[in-house]
């Protein structure tokens, strides 16, 4: 089949228009392509401008403070957990000890460990406030037993009330039973 002239015409007409669209769609991707980057060029240009190198420095030293500060609190918060290890610790051990010797633990308390110096030597103590009851000679059991297990501790104050019988009435149980209230510091030194 032969074409005929102006088929031929025709053909390259729209072969040119179908590659005179192309070109035009490529060359408006490419311009709006350009004006986006343009764009962010600017808005990057803006926000260099805006931070200099001294503005740098100077949030280097802020993010410096920050992190003192940070370490500050991690190491205040070891301290804490190590409290309460050293009062979980001991509660632990006053319990065991005060269930073989038949004394009721009424109340346990430790307050926040404290710094001292005890002769040239920097210490921690934690101090404890202990209610018990019991006979007055399983008391006495229990602080001397208390006292080897943490060698280190010290009683600071000793309060005992004695019940004692009164004439012709039977006693109960609880009406038997001598209290003392027990505040012991437990150093630990070095190390820590």
């Amino acid at each position: 089949m032969k074409l005929s002239r102006t088929s031929w015409l025709f053909l390259g007409v729209g072969i040119v228009v179908i590659l005179a669209v192309s070109l035009a769609v490529a060359l408006s991707q490419q311009n709006s392509d350009r004006e986006r980057l343009n764009q962010e060029l600017v808005i990057t240009r803006l926000q260099m401008e805006k931070y200099s190198l001294e503005d740098l420095s100077g949030r280097t030293e802020e993010l410096q403070k920050e992190l003192t500060t940070a370490e500050a609190k991690l190491k205040s918060a070891r301290a804490s957990l190590l409290q309460l290890i050293e009062s979980i610790e001991a509660c632990d051990t006053l319990l065991v000890i005060a269930e073989d010797y038949d004394v009721h633990v009424s109340e346990f308390r430790s307050g926040a460990s404290n710094g001292t110096d005890i002769e040239g030597i920097s210490c921690m103590f934690l101090p404890v406030i202990i209610n018990v009851e019991g006979d007055i000679e399983d008391i006495v059991d229990f602080i001397n037993e208390w006292t080897e297990e943490y060698p280190t501790g010290a009683v600071r104050a000793l309060l005992i009330e004695v019940r004692e019988e009164s004439d012709g009435e039977e006693e109960t149980e609880d009406e038997a039973q001598t209290k003392a209230r027990i505040n012991m510091y437990i150093y630990t030194c070095g190390g820590n």
